[in-house]
C-alpha cells in the first residue's frame, strides 16, 4: 500500500510530455510556412515536407496517447523526438545536430525517471558508435564522441539536479503516506469518539436519574431512621409503663406479700424471683437498644472526667463477686504501678468493665477470671481473660454484632441480650479506642480494649495551647514551610461554658470541626482564630454581657449565645428535685425519699394512669405508712389540689394528656406554690432527652445585614421543626 501510494505520489509530480508535442508542432508548422514563403530546391522542399508530416503525426499521436495512457505516451515523447533530431541531422546534412539528443535524455529524466534516462543514454551511445560503420551517414568518430560526452554531461547534471528532488519526493511520498494513514486513524477515532461522547452523554443522563433516584432513598432512609429513632423512643415509653407496673408489684409482692393477705411459698418467691429477673432483664434491654439507637444517630454524649480506672474495674468485680462465689471461681487483678487517671465516661467505661466481667462470669464453670490494667503509649490497655469454653470460629465473626447470641445452644443457655459486646465496642470507639479478642474453643477467651489516657485536647489547658497552635501555623503559612498535607486545618469553634456542659457534647458530636474549650475569656487574644465563638449562661443578662465583650474582641466571628443546663437542670430550675427513671422499684423510691432530708406527712402522686397511681401509693405507704396519700389522674386536678393544700411531696408523670408534667410545674411556679413543697418527676423518657436551650442568640459586630436575615429566616424554622436528632455541622 505505501509502495503503490509512492508511486502515484511520484507520477503526480512528473511532467507531462504534451508542451513538447506542443513544441513540436509549433516547429512543423513554421517550417510548413517557410517552405511555402522562401524559394528552395524542390528536393528540398520534399524533404522538409517529410518532416513536417513526421512532427505533425507525432504532435498529434502522442496527444493521444499521453490521454489513453501517460507511461506510452512519456516513451513515445523520447523515441520521437529522438528520431526527428536523427531526420534533422541527416536532412541538414550537419550531424553535429546530433548534439541535441541531450534534450531527449532531459525529456526522459523528468517524464519518467532517471534510471530510464541513464539506460536510455547508454543506448543512444552504443547506437551512435554503431552507426559510425554506416558510411552513408558520413558520421565521424569526433562528432560521435562529442554527442556521447554531452549526453553524459547531460546525465549528471540531470542526475545531480534531481536526485535531491527525489530524496524529497520520496521524504513527502512517506509523510504523505503517515498523513493519510493518521487522517484514516482520525476518522477512525471520530466515529468511535462520537460513540464514546454519546455513550457518555447517555451514562449523564442515567447518572442523573440515578442521582435523582440516590436522593430519593437517601431521604427515605433518613425518613426512616427518624421513624426509627420516633419509634424505639415511643417504644420504650410503652413498655417502660408496663414494666414498671410488672416490676414494681412483684417487688412489693417478695417484699411486703402481707399486704396482699397471702403468705408465699418458697415456690411462688422462686417464681416471682424469676419473673422479676426476667423483667429487669427487659428493662435492661431496651435500655441497651436505646443506647444503641442513640450512638446511630449521634445524640450520645460522653461526659468525660478524670476517672481512676482501678478504682472503676474494682467497683465492676464486687458486682459480679456474688455470681462468682456462688459457682466457686476465683478473680485475679493486676494492675500495673503509677496508673495515670483517664478523661473518659465513667458510666460508659464502668458499663464496658461489667459487661465483659458479667460475661466470663455467665460462660465459665470451672477456673476463674484475671483481669489485667497496664500502660501502652499513650493508652491504657485492659484485658479480661477466662478460662470458659471459648468462641468457636463461625461465632467470632459475628461476636460485636447486635443481638447475636452464637450457633451453639449454650450461648442461649446462658441467656443475655446479645447486645454487651456490641455496645461496649462502641462505648470504646466513641473514647478513640479499639477493642478485639483472642480466643481458642475449650481453652478460653481473652478480650481487650484500649482508650487513650487523655484527649487529644487537654481540658485543662487545651484553649492557649489550640489557640498558640493556630497562631504557629499562621506563621508557617507566611514563610511556606509547612507541607499541603499540614496545611489543612479544621474549622474551630470555640466554647465558653463555666458549667462544661457544652464541650463534651459538642466535642463527641462532629470530628470535622475542631472545638475548644474556654474557661476564661481572658485568655482570647485579640485575633479571629476561630469561625463561630458559643456561649453558654445562666441568665439572659450575663449572656448579653458576654456578647457585647466579645463582638468588641471578635469583630469579625459570630458568636452564638445560649442556655443549656444539665440533664435534670431544667427541672431543678423549675423547682424539682430530679427524676425517677421507669421502672421504679421500692428502692429508688426510698433513697429519693430519703434524700429529700425532711419529714413527709402528705404525698401527691399526679398520673393519669391509675394503676401506676396505686402501686406507687402501696410503695409510700411500704415506706412510711402514717403517710397520707393523695392521687390526681391530670395536670388541672393537681393544680386544684395543691391551690387548696400543697402536699410536701408531689410525684409527678411528665407525658399526660393535656397538661403535661412541664406545664405543671411550670404553673406551680407561677402560682407560688413550690415553696412548701417539693417535686420528683417519673418518667419512662431519659433525661437526656430533655436537654434544651430557651433561647438562641446569634450576632456579629455591625450587625446582620438583610440578605443574611432572610436566609436565616428560612433556614432557622426549617431546622426548629425538623424532629430532634443528631447533630451534623455539615450542610445539607
Amino acid at each position: 500500500m505505501q509502495a503503490h501510494n509512492t508511486i502515484t505520489f511520484k507520477t503526480e509530480l512528473q511532467a507531462s510530455p504534451k508542451p513538447v508535442f506542443a513544441i513540436v508542432l509549433l516547429f512543423g508548422c513554421l517550417l510548413f510556412i517557410a517552405i511555402e514563403i522562401l524559394p528552395v530546391p524542390w528536393e528540398f522542399t520534399n524533404t522538409a515536407l517529410s518532416v513536417y508530416l513526421f512532427m505533425f503525426f507525432y504532435s498529434i499521436i502522442g496527444w493521444v496517447l499521453d490521454d489513453w495512457n501517460s507511461l506510452v505516451g512519456r516513451w513515445f515523447a523520447f523515441i520521437g523526438l529522438t528520431c526527428l533530431i536523427f531526420l534533422f541531422s541527416n536532412w541538414l546534412k550537419i550531424p553535429e545536430i546530433l548534439v541535441f539528443e541531450i534534450f531527449p535524455i532531459a525529456l526522459l529524466a523528468n517524464t519518467i525517471s532517471l534510471t530510464s534516462a541513464l539506460v536510455s543514454t547508454i543506448l543512444e551511445i552504443l547506437i551512435l558508435f554503431a552507426l559510425l560503420r554506416l558510411p552513408m551517414l558520413n558520421l565521424h568518430s569526433s562528432t560521435v564522441i562529442i554527442t556521447s560526452i554531452a549526453l553524459s554531461l547531460m546525465l549528471g547534471m540531470i542526475y545531480a539536479i534531481y536526485q535531491p528532488l527525489n530524496k524529497l519526493t520520496e521524504w513527502l511520498s512517506t509523510y504523505f503516506d503517515q498523513t493519510q494513514r493518521f487522517l484514516k486513524d482520525a476518522r477512525e477515532r471520530k466515529v468511535e469518539l462520537e460513540q464514546v461522547s454519546e455513550s457518555v452523554a447517555n451514562a449523564n443522563r442515567q447518572l442523573v436519574l440515578a442521582n435523582k433516584k440516590m436522593a430519593m432513598l437517601s431521604k427515605i432512609a433518613e425518613d426512616a431512621q427518624k421513624a426509627k429513632t420516633v419509634f424505639v423512643a415511643n417504644v420504650s415509653h410503652e413498655f417502660r409503663t408496663p414494666l414498671n407496673m410488672i416490676i414494681g408489684l412483684i417487688d412489693l409482692m417478695m417484699r411486703t406479700p402481707d399486704i396482699y393477705d397471702v403468705v408465699l411459698s418458697p415456690k411462688m418467691r422462686d417464681d416471682l424471683s424469676v419473673i422479676f429477673r426476667n423483667c429487669e432483664h427487659l428493662s435492661n434491654m431496651i435500655n441497651d437498644v436505646l443506647d444503641l439507637t442513640r450512638i446511630e444517630t449521634g445524640r450520645l454524649a460522653l461526659y468525660r472526667e478524670w476517672v481512676d480506672l482501678e478504682e472503676t474495674i474494682r467497683k465492676g468485680v464486687s458486682v459480679v463477686r456474688p455470681l462468682l462465689e456462688t459457682k466457686h471461681l476465683s478473680i485475679d487483678l493486676v494492675f500495673s504501678t503509677n496508673l495515670p487517671k483517664v478523661y473518659c465516661d465513667r458510666i460508659r467505661i464502668q458499663q464496658v468493665v461489667l459487661n465483659l466481667l458479667s460475661n466470663a462470669a455467665r460462660f465459665t464453670e470451672t477456673g476463674g477470671i484475671t483481669v489485667k490494667v497496664d500502660q501502652e503509649a499513650s493508652k491504657v490497655l485492659v484485658e479480661v481473660t477466662d478460662t470458659g469454653p471459648g468462641i468457636a470460629p463461625d461465632d467470632a465473626e459475628k461476636i460485636f454484632e447486635p443481638f447475636w447470641q452464637g450457633k451453639e445452644p449454650v450461648w442461649h443457655a446462658k441467656g443475655g441480650s446479645g447486645l454487651g459486646l456490641s455496645l461496649s465496642r462502641e462505648f470504646v470507639q466513641l473514647h478513640g479506642g479499639k477493642m478485639w479478642f483472642n480466643s481458642s474453643p475449650g481453652k478460653g477467651t481473652s478480650f481487650y480494649f484500649n482508650i487513650p489516657f487523655a484527649p487529644l485536647e487537654d481540658p485543662a489547658s487545651g484553649a492557649i495551647r489550640n489557640l498558640e497552635d493556630w497562631v504557629w501555623m499562621e506563621d508557617s503559612f507566611k514563610s511556606s514551610k509547612v507541607s499541603s498535607q499540614d496545611s489543612v486545618v479544621k474549622p474551630r469553634t470555640l466554647i465558653f461554658d463555666k458549667s462544661e456542659i457544652l464541650y463534651p457534647r459538642f466535642q463527641r458530636y462532629s470530628d470535622q470541626i475542631d472545638f475548644v474549650n474556654l474557661t476564661d475569656l481572658n485568655h482570647l487574644p485579640k485575633m479571629n482564630l476561630a469561625q463561630a465563638v458559643v456561649i453558654n449562661a445562666e441568665n439572659y443578662a450575663d449572656l448579653q454581657a458576654m456578647l457585647d465583650t466579645l463582638v468588641a474582641d471578635l469583630p469579625e466571628t459570630p458568636i452564638i449565645g445560649c442556655k443549656v443546663g444539665r440533664e435534670t437542670q431544667r427541672a431543678i430550675d423549675l423547682g424539682a428535685k430530679g427524676y425517677l427513671i421507669k421502672p421504679v422499684v421500692y428502692e429508688m423510691l426510698k433513697k429519693s425519699l430519703e434524700a429529700l432530708g425532711k419529714p413527709i406527712c402528705q404525698v401527691l402522686i399526679v398520673d393519669d394512669d391509675r394503676e401506676v397511681q396505686q402501686l406507687f401509693g402501696r410503695m409510700v405507704s411500704l415506706y412510711d405508712a402514717t403517710i397520707n396519700v393523695q392521687m390526681a389522674s391530670s395536670g388541672e386536678e393537681a393544680l386544684e389540689i395543691i391551690q387548696k393544700k400543697p402536699p410536701d411531696l408531689m410525684l409527678l408523670d411528665l407525658v399526660m394528656p393535656g397538661m403535661n408534667g412541664w406545664q405543671v410545674l411550670e404553673n406551680v411556679n407561677r402560682l407560688s406554690l413550690q415553696k412548701t413543697m417539693d417535686t420528683l418527676f417519673i418518667t419512662a423518657q431519659d433525661p437526656a432527652e430533655q436537654t434544651v436551650s430557651d433561647y438562641l442568640i446569634t450576632t456579629i459586630k455591625g450587625g446582620i445585614p438583610m440578605d443574611k436575615v432572610f436566609r436565616l429566616s428560612v433556614e432557622i424554622p426549617r431546622l426548629l421543626m425538623e424532629p430532634g436528632r443528631g447533630l451534623d455541622p455539615t450542610p445539607g
